[in-house]
């Protein structure tokens, strides 16, 4: 199949984040997710100072990939014992004793203090006769801010600790 022809737009994204077990699908959201996916730094050794006419480039370090969106504040959390339900603000900053803390277990297991999750961005095609498709993002550590206006804001700021995503 040749590469779709479509133009994608904010209303075709879907951002959901996972432990494997537990499920949060992001809702009432601006529709601006972003990626970043660096690979790797590039290392460019000069000539006394100079690009030579072929650059002297190699591999560097590693460089994980980067991603967030913005959604509506809509809940801070459940403060009922037990919780029974799940929010944005829960996951980001895992409340003790929250919803996160009692049911989610970081994607790195007992492997790291570290919590970590799986995002999920999925690009809808079945509206064009497409296939859906879905960008992974395993081990990411997620961070939140919260800003008041109109409306009230939670910004997520995410750090995948692969190269690059998996496409499904």
């Amino acid at each position: 199949m040749a590469e779709s022809t479509v133009v994608r737009t904010k209303r075709d994204w879907l951002i959901e984040i996972t432990d494997g077990t537990n499920t949060y699908t992001i809702a009432y959201e601006a529709g601006d997710f972003k990626y970043d996916v660096p690979r790797y730094a590039v290392n460019n050794f000069l000539d006394r100072g100079e690009i030579g006419p072929t650059p002297s480039l190699r591999k560097g370090d590693d460089q994980p990939m980067t991603l967030g969106w913005s959604t509506y504040l809509r809940d801070l959390g459940d403060t009922a014992e037990p919780e029974a339900y799940q929010t944005l603000l829960d996951l980001l900053s895992f409340y003790t004793g929250g919803y996160t803390d009692d049911n989610w277990t970081s994607t790195l297991g007992s492997n790291s203090d570290v919590e970590t999750w799986t995002v999920n961005a999925t690009c809808d095609g079945t509206a064009f006769g497409e296939a859906d498709k879905t960008l992974q993002f395993p081990f990411t550590s997620l961070r939140g801010s919260v800003a008041n206006g109109d409306p009230d804001t939670i910004t997520v700021a995410g750090t995948s600790y692969r190269t690059q995503p998996t496409i499904t």
